[in-house]
């Protein structure tokens, strides 16, 4: 049945929106279908990415714009869910650059999934890079480090049970000048 429903997409959308070509059709349909499981799994609890539309700062901008997209990264795109561009945010070339996200309150944080850069380079200027945590009194404590070059295919998992933070802080812990560029990063766990 459902694959029925499926065949019939591209006819139901001309007929709901006669004069938009097909493919724009489709993508709308799509952009609606998931729009309406992503409210349906955050009203059901489904939804744990506890660092979904959260507020992200760094420690500078690059200013660069991805190729793939006609805007300029900025830090908000990490934490929007989305993973198909070459990069959402990068820092400036600097001494230990640094991404927070700010969580709010404090969570019970099980995992952390960083999405690296799909374009290039990966680890050529980031690594290696500390995952911190603090509660939000200023000072974060390293959890986790990663040596070794991670991409969008290869994520960077980190597995934390029983870690609880309201600010998530990824730092390039080198004395040498680096740069952070990433896709998404994802903080899953339960609100207290």
């Amino acid at each position: 049945m459902l694959e029925g429903v499926i065949g019939r997409v591209p006819e139901l959308a001309r007929r709901a929106f006669p004069q938009v070509p097909v493919p724009s059709v489709v993508a709308r349909w799509l952009a609606l279908l998931a729009s309406l499981a992503a409210l349906w799994g955050s009203c059901f609890g489904f939804d744990r990415n506890l660092a979904r539309d959260k507020l992200v700062t760094m420690s500078s901008m690059c200013g660069a714009r991805p190729r793939n997209s006609p805007f300029p990264a900025e830090p908000a795109r990490l934490v929007d869910g989305s993973k198909w561009r070459e990069y959402d945010a990068c820092t400036a070339t600097e001494h230990q650059p640094w991404i927070a996200v700010d969580l709010g309150t404090v969570q019970r944080i099980e995992e952390v999934i960083v999405t690296g850069r799909r374009d290039c380079c990966w680890g050529y200027r980031d690594l290696p890079l500390a995952l911190e945590l603090s509660d939000g009194a200023g000072s974060f404590q390293e959890v986790a480090r990663r040596e070794q070059p991670f991409s969008d295919r290869e994520p960077w998992r980190i597995r934390l049970p029983g870690a609880r933070g309201r600010q998530l802080r990824l730092r390039v812990a080198s004395e040498q000048a680096a740069k952070i560029v990433l896709t998404e990063i994802e903080v899953f766990g339960s609100r207290d």
